[in-house]
């Protein structure tokens, strides 16, 4: 398996993606994006 380093903010940006192409709300991603990414 390979490791990929990213940034807040990328991450930030690829988990709101992930979870608004899952059926999340704008809203309800952005809340969770904000969470997994709070450092």
């Amino acid at each position: 398996m390979e490791s990929v380093t990213l940034s807040l903010p990328e991450a930030y940006d690829l988990a709101l993606e992930v979870l608004s192409a899952n059926g999340f709300s704008a809203d309800h991603a952005a809340a969770i994006a904000r969470n997994v990414t709070a450092g």
